[in-house]
């Protein structure tokens, strides 16, 4: 039997993602728009294909190998909620 596969959308630093693994899956693709969490991604687990890349442009299309697949896992978006926008700013 082949392992179980999942996609990771908005993967952020991979928390999911590896627990997926710990439960058996293997990542086909993890996304995530900002640099800091693909390059975190990218140093924990190089061996992890990971696309830096905003979901609203991610096209399926280009990249087939996603197409048979398990799961389809996505983290948090990341919005800021109206009581953080409301509170000021301070410098720590």
């Amino acid at each position: 039997m082949s392992e179980l596969r999942f996609v990771d959308m908005c993967a952020g630093a991979g928390g999911l993602a590896l627990g997926l693994e710990h439960a058996g899956f293997e990542p086909a693709l993890l996304l995530d728009k900002k640099p800091v969490a693909c390059d975190t991604l990218r140093r924990n687990r190089p061996a992890w294909q990971v696309l830096e890349e905003d979901l609203l442009d991610f096209s399926p299309s280009q990249h087939q190998e996603i197409y048979d697949i398990d799961l389809l896992s996505a983290g948090l978006p990341r919005v800021k909620s109206s009581a953080t926008v409301a509170r000021a700013e301070t410098e720590a």
